[in-house]
């Protein structure tokens, strides 16, 4: 069944992305606005979001191979950490059945609970995201968890989306210690996020 692949090609996506290669071959970003310089809008065929203009983008042509096939593009923050980079990655497939953005993220949710140590939900909640048609029904979740033991705790909010015959995951992922800045623009990623 393609969504079982799916949930756990996206379980691997949340906690394999800062292991990314670092180049930055062919981006679709525009850089900084009128607005604000320091935000660039980044756009695919299907999707855009506002991304800050110093943060690294890897394209799926740069990813190493333990990086899933259906992650589309990833942005990691331009200060390292040795433990664990923020970062941002965005997963879709096709589905092949009708299921909502609620019944996606919870299916989603049973398999990244077994894949982390230490998981705990924090929240959950609907949420709206911009199309051509209007605003869509999304799901927001975050929660908490360690690839392994021996691992720091990692904080992930995602944002799952279901249009038509595709679904959009985008994962935020950050350490708990997180700088408040970078946990602002990481939300301020995800909430950008718009079909089109």
């Amino acid at each position: 069944m393609k969504i079982k692949y799916f949930l756990i090609s996206a379980v691997l996506a949340l906690t394999l992305f800062s292991g990314c290669s670092s180049e930055d071959e062919g981006t679709n970003s525009t850089n900084g606005t009128a607005e604000n310089p320091n935000k660039a809008l980044y756009e695919e065929t299907d999707f855009s979001l506002s991304i800050p203009t110093s943060w690294e983008v890897i394209n799926k042509n740069s990813f190493t191979s333990n990086v899933p096939a259906n992650t589309i593009v990833g942005f990691r923050n331009n200060i390292k950490n040795e433990k664990f980079t923020a970062n941002l990655n965005i997963t879709q497939t096709n589905l092949t059945e009708e299921i909502s953005s609620e019944d996606f993220a919870k299916s989603s949710m049973a398999k990244t609970k077994n894949s982390l140590v230490d998981f705990v939900e924090i929240n959950k909640d609907t949420a709206k995201v911009n199309s051509p048609d209007g605003e869509i029904e999304a799901y927001l979740v975050e929660m908490e968890g360690k690839k392994s033991v021996n691992e720091p705790i990692v904080h992930f909010k995602q944002l799952h989306i279901v249009n038509g015959d595709k679904a959009y995951t985008i994962t935020a992922a950050y350490l708990k210690e997180e700088d408040e800045s970078v946990i602002n623009m990481l939300d301020e990623m995800v909430n950008s996020f718009t079909l089109k």
